[in-house]
C-alpha cells in the first residue's frame, strides 16, 4: 500500500473555491482503480490549514492518478488558491495492524 500525505493552507478568501475543487477531485480519485481512500481534514487549531490523505493499492496507481486529467484539472483550478504547502510525502506501507 503506498500513502501520500500532503499539507496545505488556504488563502482565506479562497477556502470555498478549494473546498468545491477538492470534492470533485475526491470524488473521481475514489473512481479510480487502486485507489484505496482520499481524503481532506482541516485543522481545527489552524484555520485553512489542510492535510491530504491518500492510499493506494500500488505505486503505478498513484503514477496513473497523478497523470488523470482530474489531477491536472484540479491544479489548474485551485494551485493559485495555496498559499503555502509542505513536500508531499509518499509511505510504502508492508504491514497494517490494529492497536
Amino acid at each position: 500500500m503506498i500513502i501520500l500525505k500532503t499539507q496545505l493552507s488556504i488563502a482565506s478568501d479562497g477556502r470555498d473555491d478549494f473546498l468545491l475543487h477538492m470534492n470533485e477531485v475526491i470524488a473521481a480519485s475514489l473512481a479510480e482503480s487502486g485507489c484505496l481512500g482520499f481524503g481532506c481534514y482541516e485543522d481545527v487549531r489552524t484555520p485553512n490549514s489542510f492535510l491530504v490523505l491518500q492510499a493506494w493499492h500500488s505505486r503505478a496507481d498513484l503514477d496513473r492518478h497523478e497523470a488523470s486529467s482530474h489531477v491536472t484539472a484540479f491544479k489548474a483550478q485551485a494551485e493559485h488558491l495555496i498559499v503555502a504547502r509542505t513536500a508531499a510525502q509518499v509511505y510504502e506501507v508492508s504491514e497494517v495492524g490494529g492497536l
